[in-house]
């Protein structure tokens, strides 16, 4: 299984630590600057309604669905390929793009990050957070 949800972070730690990499809404007002979205301070990590990618499994992840999700913005307010070690954030029109994307390509377990993202689209967007 690629996509995870814990309910506790005892659950979260029994199946993998802290290696993981946290998929994120981004809770922030939609008119929120790209600078002030990326920045470290609005983050809280280990949300209990982020789906994560445990350490393991992100060579396959990252096989699958680097190219998909490429494109978002890193702390520094530019964009590029999805950094495995830092922030990267896909606002709610590029989350549209993605969805869109998977649902034409159907990657392994797409449904999985589909329905989030569906779950989710009244966000400003999404975060997927680095190792």
């Amino acid at each position: 299984m690629l996509f995870h949800m814990f309910s506790s972070p005892k659950e979260r730690r029994s199946a993998g630590g802290s290696c993981f990499i946290e998929i994120q809404s981004c809770r922030l007002p939609k008119n929120t600057e790209i600078r002030d979205i990326v920045t470290v301070h609005s983050l809280k990590h280990w949300n209990a309604g982020s789906l994560y990618v445990l350490g393991d499994d992100v060579p396959e992840f990252l096989s699958f669905y680097g190219d998909i999700l490429s494109g978002g913005y890193y702390n520094n307010t530019k964009t590029g390929p999805l950094d495995l070690c830092g922030i990267n954030f896909f606002p709610a029109d590029r989350a549209e793009q993605i969805a869109a994307r998977l649902k034409q390509e159907k990657p392994p377990e797409y449904e999985t990050l589909l329905a989030w993202l569906e779950k989710e689209s009244d966000a400003a967007g999404f975060y997927v957070l680095g190792l």
